[in-house]
């Protein structure tokens, strides 16, 4: 007599579902709810096999990420992204802020506002997209113009449909400061003034040199060593004391001028006003101040 084996339900599945004739449940339900019930199979040789189940359908639901930088992980809240110190009058690079979606279902209504005590001096971007479908991203940005000098604050909000994190909250913070006016030869390497990782400055910006110099700059090469700094810059360039201290560097490159500011601080002896220093080639050997007056190019 030849076995035969029957699958049977006591309960009917949800719509979508079916019970294959192995046992196993498989296709996508249409009706959320609780569905639960036995399942036995009968064989004609052995006895019958029962197994009880439940199975929960609920809806498909989003969930949002924020990342700042890509890869790193907010949390709604608690999360602070600090924009760093920016001249008073320019704009740092964009601050860009990744949106996904990690949940099943489509993560919409995406908006961003912001508020707090200076929130004028942060500008929000426009949004990739309003909204995410499972997996999908999009990105925004933060730009910070300070209004004036020290710290400054605001708060970025993130809309959605999420279920425990709407709205997103970030708080934004950021320095005001003036512009650099004393740089500094940072390490006794060979390099160009227009290269900011070759200068530290005294508002511990990172940046270079303005390109034209201004009449109260202050350049200093004070580290030991031999190197050579070339001058890449405008010919030209304006500044009111160029400091040498135990080094033995070599300048190189374009023009230089000098000026007397409102307090009219040069070291001494000072060098003559409006004098250029050209060719451009000048070397300080091992701990001399090369600050002699320089007398116009003929």
């Amino acid at each position: 007599m030849v076995a035969q084996r029957e699958i049977l339900m006591s309960r009917p599945l949800s719509n979508g579902l079916t019970l294959g004739p192995d046992g196993v449940i498989s296709g996508t339900p249409v009706t959320m709810g609780t569905f639960s019930g036995t399942i036995t199979a009968t064989n004609t040789a052995l006895p019958d096999a029962t197994q009880t189940f439940s199975i929960v359908i609920g809806q498909a639901l989003p969930e949002i990420a924020v990342e700042q930088p890509p890869g790193t992980n907010l949390t709604d809240g608690s999360a602070s992204i600090n924009c760093g110190r920016v001249i008073v009058g320019s704009s740092s690079s964009p601050i860009i802020f990744t949106v996904k979606n990690l949940g099943v279902g489509d993560l919409t209504g995406l908006a961003v506002t912001k508020d707090g005590t200076h929130a004028n001096d942060f500008t929000v971007g426009t949004l990739g997209a309003t909204t995410l479908t499972s997996g999908n991203s999009t990105t925004f940005s933060v730009t910070f113009a300070p209004g004036t000098t020290g710290s400054r604050t605001a708060a970025i909000h993130i809309a959605s449909n999420d279920g425990d994190e709407n709205p997103f909250d970030i708080m934004l913070s950021g320095t005001g400061t003036i512009a650099p006016t004393v740089f500094t030869w940072a390490a006794a390497v060979t390099g160009s003034w227009n290269d900011a990782t070759n200068w530290t400055d005294d508002q511990a910006i990172g940046i270079a040199p303005n390109a034209a110099g201004q009449a109260n700059y202050s350049l200093n090469f004070n580290l030991p060593g031999v190197y050579t700094a070339t001058h890449n810059l405008s010919a030209g360039f304006q500044l009111n004391q160029l400091n040498f201290a135990g080094s033995s560097a070599t300048l190189a490159g374009n023009s230089l001028s000098f000026s007397a500011n409102t307090a009219g601080n040069y070291t001494s002896p000072p060098p003559v006003p409006t004098a250029s220093l050209s060719p451009a080639m000048m070397a300080a050997p091992c701990g001399s101040i090369r600050q002699a007056p320089i007398r116009p190019s003929a």
